[in-house]
């Protein structure tokens, strides 16, 4: 399975962390990225708007507020998943080292954790201490000490986000509500934070609230709590339609 690299935005700090891609298609994007100006109404009326492009209306769009439409953004983009850690059994008899923060110094009230709890932190961007907090990766450095873990990490408070990580844009993550998306480093992100966006193969309306730069192709990655979901993941591509002002 190829590696490449990945950041997350953290409370404004840029950080890198190495990601996991396999079999992953070209997308083509069909609209340009826009920010929207502010948040639709929670209230529908109508029917969807039809996109101007000639591809086919999905049958299980939803009514877009007044005064929005959805419009199609991008076809074949690949859409995986990822998780909050929780500690495994099998983590029981692994090597233990503190956790560090970004200023390099060990976090306070955390105790030595298995350094397989550390690096799948990382990996999937945030894991459960044993007492609900959640533990979120920030950013990759050299190891404080010689064969320590090279990553440092940030504490969401259990009662922040319900047990659920806090995203790159400060809103709370909800599983299979929110997605994280990644662009190119010198291109534009595939989708702009704060969008709302629907998968017609999964009949998924979903937030996008965390942005990631990759040197893979771009994709939406689901959050799902702290269940592996392989059900809601498109890794050969799926069609992204925006929510879009009028």
């Amino acid at each position: 399975m190829p590696l490449s690299g990945k950041c997350h935005v953290y409370q404004r700090k840029w950080s890198c962390i190495t990601w996991r891609y396999e079999n992953e298609p070209q997308n083509l994007l069909l609209a340009s990225t826009h920010t929207p100006s502010r948040t639709p109404l929670p209230t529908t009326s109508g029917t969807p708007t039809p996109s101007k492009t000639p591809w086919p209306t999905p049958v299980n769009l939803p009514p877009a507020p007044r005064g929005w439409h959805w419009q199609l953004h991008a076809t074949t983009v690949p859409v995986t998943h990822y998780i909050v850690y929780e500690l495994s059994p099998d983590d029981a008899d692994d090597i233990r080292e503190r956790p560090y923060g970004l200023d390099d110094q060990p976090l306070a009230n955390i105790e030595p954790l298995p350094r397989t709890f550390l690096l799948q932190t990382a990996y999937q961007g945030s894991g459960r201490l044993p007492n609900g907090d959640i533990l979120q990766y920030a950013a990759i450095r050299p190891p404080v000490e010689q064969e320590l873990v090279p990553f440092r990490y940030l504490i969401t408070p259990a009662e922040r986000c319900a047990g659920h990580p806090l995203a790159g844009n400060g809103t709370c993550s909800i599983p299979l509500e929110t997605a994280a998306t990644t662009w190119r480093d010198g291109a534009d992100p595939l989708v702009p934070v704060g969008s709302t966006i629907f998968v017609p193969e999964l009949n998924m309306k979903i937030r996008i609230n965390d942005v990631a730069l990759s040197d893979s192709p771009p994709k939406i990655d689901l959050y799902t709590g702290t269940v592996n979901n392989y059900d809601h993941e498109r890794p050969d591509g799926a069609t992204i339609w925006i929510l879009t002002e009028e």
